[in-house]
């Protein structure tokens, strides 16, 4: 099962976001997935700029020129569906996933960054949709507490994805076999990021 990750890389341009739908289809995913987020609840407005090899970028400006709007969900979601997508989506705080149960989104992505912010994962659980969660930058004692949180909600349709949360990550760096423990230790279906 293969999803597509477009991220935020439509720019915060419709029509690129289309484009990213129509590569997905082209390169035959299963699934396409979307970041959807708000800048003031990830960065405070002054968080500062980081070197890049363009220059400094002034990093919740960036944020923000990238953000989805939601009144995209509609579209993007029934476009990706009559293309034959699944549409999935990753929300970075309560409200954008409140926004998420509105347009019927199936599938909930759950990144890296969000996998220890448990109230979060219990709002998400709630819901009773199938998550996705990445497990970059955690321990095994992260993720089952996270497991264990989304499981209190009596949701148990849970994948784990592997990921090692440098992008592009070096193959050196990516233990494939981690997927067996992870797969062993939880008992849920387990994949790569």
């Amino acid at each position: 099962f293969i999803i597509a990750e477009a991220g935020s890389n439509h720019d915060g341009k419709f029509e690129q976001a289309k484009k990213l739908i129509d590569v997905a289809v082209k390169a035959r995913a299963n699934a396409i997935k979307f970041q959807l987020f708000r800048s003031s609840k990830i960065y405070p407005p002054n968080c500062g700029k980081i070197p890049t090899p363009r220059g400094k970028l002034d990093l919740f400006k960036f944020f923000k020129q990238v953000e989805m709007p939601f009144k995209w969900l509609p579209q993007l979601k029934e476009y990706a569906e009559n293309k034959g997508l699944i549409f999935i989506v990753s929300p970075f705080d309560e409200g954008a996933a409140d926004e998420l149960e509105k347009n019927n989104v199936k599938v909930y992505k759950i990144a890296s960054p969000e996998l220890n912010h448990l109230p979060f994962l219990s709002h998400i659980a709630k819901k009773q949709k199938p998550m996705i969660i990445s497990s970059g930058l955690s321990t095994i004692s992260d993720i089952e507490e996270a497991i264990n949180t989304i499981y209190k909600e009596n949701n148990r349709k849970i994948a784990l994805l592997h990921c090692v949360s440098s992008y592009p990550a070096p193959s050196k760096e990516y233990n494939l076999k981690v997927m067996e423990t992870l797969k062993n230790a939880f008992q849920i279906p387990v994949g790569v990021s």
